[in-house]
């Protein structure tokens, strides 16, 4: 049996009056805590505990509660938690916590991942990409995506928990736990290992412009972190859950709140999870080019001892050149370029100039570099293109055809190209508008047996592996002959 060992609890609440910490520690009796001598704006308590896992919760009297009664909430830093309990879980081991015991086996290969440029990028939702809908899951098909198809980085849609079960993730509620639908934090990690392993980088996408209702600093201290009304009044459909007030400064602690919790999370997933970007969603709604250039220097100061790459990508829609450098903050945009087509494809009357404005964005809208735009024509937030070719009533050869001159646009235009899964081989179900963030939607992977379908794989295949050996095509200039 290990002996017990101190180990500290600590909540920040500067505003709180009253915090108390339970666990199995105590049998659920409340251990009152103090706020710190130094009026840092914390709780702490320090408690004995022998090696083993525990759950536990903070009882605080929430801030601006006209009921004033004490509510049990889960640790805003809690790496793990028990949403069945609704409780917070911590590891002790050697009087320590520690988020699991993985042991990493391919940072060796942090010098031959691909560079940002070179980057083809496969969007994921955990939930359906497989039937089991886990990071386990994810990892038999890693080959696939690396050595048959031959894309070289994924992109997972949010993977921090947001405890509605099947749903996209775009309201996070626990910001350091991972979804526990996917796993435990030692599957994302093996899977991204994995990956490093075949020379594949992994981003994650994040919504750091707003969080679930349910969040445990909405129950702490309802407007500490939060702006009091819409930050958009003007535009109510932009109001997707609390939003996190970038622009407040604590003037007696000095200090930024949402700042602050926002860069613990960033930090915490980059070092912990060893990530190799990000995906910002909704940074025109964030509406601070500031907050967005210390995520941006802070994570590359991060990383920088690692050798390795690494791509900070923003969601604005319309896409704009202002968000990158170097007068933005971030490196890339997501540019959706089937506006830009979607009629020369209904018409069959292809016109130069509009087909221009989709694979020059360096000529018709600013950028600079090739690295500074992704393209897609499918992602999560827009149909797929076997979807959009329904749509138009083409079914079958004919909107295969057509899709595959879609995907040698892409993957030869001036960007970097992203797939949605699936879409390789095309996948047609329909997102939808009503609830589509919890519609199931598995994979039809056994459309890899139709014939039709593998030739647009074979198309996607060759066109991705041109792109691979092409340095051409994956550089800033682009001429068109006609």
């Amino acid at each position: 049996m290990s002996t017990k060992q101190s180990v500290e609890f600590k909540l920040f609440a500067p505003n709180v009056t009253q915090v108390s910490l339970l666990g199995t520690f105590s049998q659920w009796q409340p251990i009152p805590m103090q706020k710190s001598e130094n009026d840092d704006g914390y709780f702490r308590t320090k408690i004995g505990l022998e090696d083993g896992q525990y759950e536990y919760t903070f009882r605080v009297k929430p801030v601006d509660d006209e009921k004033n009664d004490l509510v049990d909430i889960i640790d805003p830093y809690a790496t793990a938690i028990d949403p069945t309990k609704n409780v917070g879980l911590v590891t002790i081991v050697q009087g320590k916590r520690q988020v699991d015991s993985y042991q990493w086996q391919h940072d060796g290969n942090n010098e031959l991942l691909p560079q940002n440029n070179d980057l083809i990028i496969y969007e994921i939702f955990v939930a359906d990409f497989t039937e089991g809908g886990t990071f386990n899951d994810i990892v038999p098909k890693l080959d696939y995506l690396c050595s048959e198809l031959g894309v070289n980085c994924i992109e997972l849609m949010p993977v921090s928990e947001c405890g509605e079960g099947h749903d996209w993730g775009y309201a996070t509620r626990h910001f350091f736990s991972v979804q526990t639908t996917y796993g435990k934090s030692e599957d994302l990690k093996h899977l991204i290992d994995e990956c490093h392993k075949r020379k594949m980088r992994v981003m994650i996408d994040a919504v750091f412009n707003h969080c679930h209702v349910e969040c445990p600093l909405r129950k702490i201290d309802k407007f500490y972190w939060f702006y009091k009304d819409p930050h958009h009044p003007d535009h109510p459909d932009e109001l997707w859950g609390p939003e996190f007030n970038y622009a407040y400064e604590d003037e007696r602690l000095k200090l930024k709140p949402a700042w602050n919790f926002i860069w613990d999370v960033i930090e915490y997933w980059t070092s912990e999870f060893h990530i190799d970007g990000w995906r910002f969603d909704a940074v025109k709604q964030i509406e601070s080019h500031d907050v967005l250039r210390y995520f941006d220097e802070k994570s590359k100061q991060l990383v920088s001892s690692t050798k390795k790459p690494f791509f900070n990508v923003g969601e604005y829609m319309p896409a704009t050149y202002e968000i990158v450098k170097p007068n933005g903050p971030l490196d890339c945009v997501w540019r959706n370029i089937v506006p830009h087509i979607e009629e020369q494809f209904k018409m069959n009357n292809f016109e130069v100039d509009k087909l221009k404005q989709a694979l020059n964005p360096k000529e018709t809208e600013r950028y600079e570099h090739s690295s500074q735009v992704i393209i897609y024509f499918a992602s999560h937030d827009n149909e797929r293109l076997m979807t959009v070719m329904g749509n138009m009533g083409l079914f079958g050869d004919e909107a295969l055809r057509r899709i595959k001159l879609a995907a040698t646009l892409q993957l030869t235009a001036m960007g970097i190209p992203m797939i949605f899964m699936g879409d390789e081989f095309g996948e047609y179900k329909a997102q939808g508008t009503e609830n589509k963030s919890k519609t199931v939607n598995k994979l039809e992977w056994s459309l890899l047996q139709n014939e039709l379908n593998h030739s647009l794989f074979d198309t996607y295949r060759t066109l991705i592996e041109l792109r691979k050996r092409s340095q051409a095509i994956r550089g800033d200039n682009i001429e068109f002959f006609h």
